[in-house]
């Protein structure tokens, strides 16, 4: 407990270390430092970009994801550091942890305490000025060194201080990523601190893709996992064999994508709030109940506005996006917002029917400015039957919300659309390479669950 750990402090006779973020300081240095870079916009999607090419695989893992975080901010946005000393003093003094400074401040003047932290000596310095610890000694990390964060604290203080000095200390911990030394150290203190609070970069702002990220589906990596990988897929497939320049109908249909998501994810965010207000049993994360996160829905309209007209100017590049374009990309978006908003506000049942509009929007509403081939017709319709089917039994069986089959399903209902569709409209259009490369990609997510299935089949006449 902190009264405790506090009266541990004042006693010890030895050596002294203390960890900085959420012990110390009562918040995160990094994530305070990231969110002093500006424009917030641009330092966000620079981080997005660095979290979908994940360059840290390589050198360590995920210890040294912040390394690489800090890096690509101090390269291509140099000016944050200077305004990070100016507003790092002001931080420290306004969120340090006072009872721990007070503890602190009353040890044996022959043991001044060592700050020993996982963040960033240039970030952390500053920051440290404003706790009010007289010349305290500050073991940080280096930014540039994956070493450094891929050892961790323990390898840097005792190649600072010796292992003798590591045996005799106190250390004051919030975090079990400090567990090596918490097992060597003298007095191995852990505490969580109640008025600690890990805020992340960004969260006062509104930003697109926050959201669904951060609060919807925490954790999932879901703009890459599902935004990316099914859903702009789908789009770039279905209509890929009728660009006249590939290039420009990726970035544009990415735009477009963009532009879309910026509203749906606003589906997102009224749903849990009308959840909350209006549900006994509302399907909330963890994240919810933080209220770290603002959403605007002023500014997402304004975010799926500009991408939307930037999309369309790329889509129709070199010629020029007429009247009849951008009034059938603003029916779109407004279809989207009408639809969730309606969705959000009725019951669960009514809602069983709303849903498979949403989806059916989600796949299928750049086919408004956007040709698509009969082979992605028939992809995105089958898309739309097979994320349906499972929301209709959660639904209407009462029991939890099952996805094990419906990249099968997907692959039935394409099949099935195709058949009927080479009848009608001539196999030439049906058989192509598109129509294969949306089999071999679903039949490879449905491996796993086409095995599944081959286990279970039985015969009852035998």
């Amino acid at each position: 407990m902190p009264d405790e750990a506090l009266a541990a402090v004042r006693s010890h006779s030895g050596p002294i270390l203390v960890d900085l973020d959420e012990t110390l300081y009562l918040r995160n240095s990094t994530e305070d430092f990231l969110d002093t870079a500006r424009p917030a916009v641009l330092a966000y999607f620079l981080l997005k970009l660095l979290e979908l090419l994940a360059p840290w695989r390589w050198t360590g893992g995920n210890a040294t994801r912040d390394s690489w975080r800090v890096r690509i901010i101090l390269l291509l946005m140099p000016w944050t550091i200077l305004m990070w000393r100016a507003r790092a003093g002001r931080l420290g003094s306004r969120w340090v942890n006072k009872d721990l400074l007070e503890s602190l401040q009353a040890v044996d003047p022959r043991y001044q305490p060592t700050i020993v932290t996982l963040g960033f000596t240039q970030i952390v310095k500053p920051l440290i000025a404003g706790l009010g610890l007289a010349n305290p000694q500050i073991i940080a990390m280096n930014p540039w060194r994956s070493s450094e964060r891929r050892d961790g604290k323990l390898a840097l203080v005792t190649k600072t201080m010796g292992d003798d000095f590591v045996r005799r200390s106190l250390l004051v911990t919030d975090s079990l990523d400090d567990q090596n030394i918490l097992e060597r150290c003298a007095r191995p203190l852990r505490v969580i601190w109640p008025m600690a609070r890990f805020r992340a970069a960004f969260s006062g702002h509104y930003l697109p893709g926050q959201y669904v990220s951060k609060i919807k589906h925490p954790g999932e990596h879901y703009i890459y996992r599902v935004i990316l990988r099914e859903d702009y897929l789908f789009w770039l497939l279905a209509s890929i064999s009728l660009a006249s320049n590939w290039l420009t109908h990726m970035v544009g249909l990415g735009l477009l994508l963009f532009s879309f998501w910026t509203l749906y994810e606003w589906g997102y965010a009224d749903n849990d709030a009308m959840g909350a207000h209006h549900e006994a049993d509302p399907n909330l994360s963890d994240a919810y109940h933080d209220g770290q996160f603002k959403f605007s829905t002023p500014l997402a309209w304004g975010w799926a506005a500009v991408s939307g007209v930037l999309g369309l100017l790329v889509l129709r590049w070199p010629a020029v996006p007429v009247a009849t374009d951008y009034l059938a990309w603003a029916a779109a978006l407004l279809a989207i917002f009408s639809t969730f908003w309606i969705y959000n506000r009725v019951d669960k049942i009514t809602r069983i029917w709303l849903y498979a509009i949403l989806r059916f929007l989600r796949v299928g509403a750049f086919v408004v400015v956007v040709p698509v081939s009969v082979v992605g017709a028939a992809a995105l319709a089958a898309y739309t039957v097979s994320r349906w089917v499972p929301y209709f039994q959660y639904r209407t069986t009462g029991s939890n919300w099952v996805e094990d089959h419906v990249h099968i399903n997907w692959l039935l209902c394409f099949t099935i659309l195709g058949i009927l569709l080479g009848y009608a409209v001539g196999w030439q259009a049906i058989i192509t390479p598109v129509a294969f490369l949306f089999l071999a990609m679903n039949a490879y997510k449905a491996r796993y669950e086409i095995a599944n299935f081959a286990r279970q089949v039985k015969r009852i006449d035998r």
